[in-house]
């Protein structure tokens, strides 16, 4: 009997050692897919933190407490920190003085994931203070190089001047704003993550990067743009009479350096440059008359809007005899004829159809009602475009007309004076 109950036991022992070395995870059930969120916060964001000694951030559900140290970011750093957790609420414990009138920012990202791996659903910025809250501004529009990115998300990084990285966070859309900044310089950089891989790719991911001066608004547009290393280049020529010639660019460019002509025989006489304009992907000259015989037209420095640079090119022309014989027309104008302007100093836009010098235009505003002369002053010297403002206010619900008399540099003149009226109404 004494024996039998010893094997008995045994085999218990045994069932039992068995049971624990082979433990099974539970199968079945549904898997977890829901993110943590941030659900609560104290005190609340946009404080004073100057005398408080702690932070609390409640999660909606249980964190994988390790991933915190990589996935909570805090600008200006804090050096002295403790953390601590009571169920899902983190708790910061500050031990050092905080820089004084300072926005600090604590910054969660989905690198904090939950018990079950879940990543936290979004980042979240939250702002505190250490004075008065800093209320510095960037805000613009968002450009795309290729339209189809603007359905797609911007990974935007704000540094400090000497990129320090304050947060990141996510945009989307043609508008954005960056508020509560600190009174300093910010270098912004943005990126489309086309692969998800978190990492911008140069060759094949659209980019952005500006630096700001630290006004307290900035008015700031965001131009996602592919990398280029391709360098302009001229790709075509276009000699309208004897003095006026077109040229063509593969590609829109920021600014042009120099302009030179010459004949292409082996004296290389140059040829008078009169006046020349630059318009995106076209330039305009204007020159002395052209005999019929082959020219070089030169151009240096020609940057596009990537900066890329090709310091030298040109382009082989045939000259003519052909006189310019069209007079200049106006083809665009600011305000428009019948307009009501809200500003009683409006500027004054006219475009024409050629290159026109300031000494050969003739502009006059006067009041309907009054016949009252108004002095106009212009920068402009010459050009097709001409920008005119108004030396003293309009007067109120008064109409204006504008009456402009051009002749180009081949002494052709418009056939008529050009004439509009506009009325500013200011309420």
């Amino acid at each position: 009997m004494a024996l039998c109950k010893r094997l008995t036991f045994l085999i218990i022992i045994l069932l039992i050692s068995f049971a624990c070395g082979h433990k099974k995870s539970p199968t079945g059930g549904k898997k977890d897919l829901v993110k943590p969120e941030i659900i609560n916060v104290f005190p609340e964001e946009f404080s004073n933190i100057n005398n408080v000694q702690k932070l609390e951030f409640t999660f909606s559900k249980p964190i994988e407490r390790n991933t915190i140290f990589s996935g909570l970011h805090i600008y200006p750093a804090i050096l002295k920190i403790k953390y601590k957790w009571d169920k899902n609420t983190l708790i910061i414990i500050i031990l050092e003085d905080l820089e004084p009138n300072k926005n600090y920012y604590f910054s969660f990202s989905p690198i904090i994931t939950g018990e079950h791996n879940n990543s936290l659903n979004k980042d979240y910025i939250f702002v505190y203070h250490t004075g008065t809250l800093n209320k510095n501004r960037i805000s613009g529009t968002i450009e795309y190089e290729i339209p189809e990115d603007s359905n797609r998300l911007i990974n935007l990084n704000l540094f400090t001047a000497d990129t320090t990285w304050i947060y990141s966070c996510k945009l989307s859309g043609s508008n954005y704003i960056l508020e509560n900044l600190n009174h300093q310089k910010h270098l912004i950089r943005a990126f489309i993550d086309l692969d998800n891989d978190n990492i911008y790719d140069f060759s094949d991911e659209p980019y952005f990067e500006s630096m700001t001066e630290g006004e307290k608004s900035v008015n700031l547009t965001i131009m996602l743009a592919y990398q280029d290393t391709i360098r302009p280049r001229i790709i075509d020529a276009e000699v309208g009479s004897s003095n006026q010639i077109k040229l063509e660019f593969s590609e829109n460019l920021s600014r042009i350096d120099r302009v030179y002509i010459e004949k292409a025989d082996s004296l290389k006489e140059n040829v008078e440059i009169k006046a020349w304009y630059h318009d995106r992907e076209t330039l305009t000259v204007v020159s002395s008359d052209l005999e019929e015989e082959k020219y070089n037209i030169f151009v240096t420095e020609l940057t596009d809007l990537k900066s890329n640079i090709t310091f030298l090119d040109s382009i082989l022309i045939d000259g003519t005899s052909h006189p310019d014989s069209l007079a200049p027309v106006v083809i665009s104008h600011k305000p428009r004829n019948g307009a009501t302007i809200d500003t009683l100093e409006p500027e004054i836009e006219l475009v024409f159809s050629e290159i026109i010098f300031k000494e050969n235009i003739s502009v006059s505003l006067n009041g309907v009602e009054d016949n009252q002369t108004i002095d106009l002053i212009t920068t402009t010297e010459n050009g097709p475009i001409f920008h005119y403002y108004t030396k003293q206010k309009l007067k109120n619900y008064i109409s204006y007309r504008l009456e402009v008399i051009v002749t180009d540099i081949n002494g052709n003149e418009m056939t008529e004076p050009f004439s509009i009226i506009f009325i500013p109404v200011v309420r």
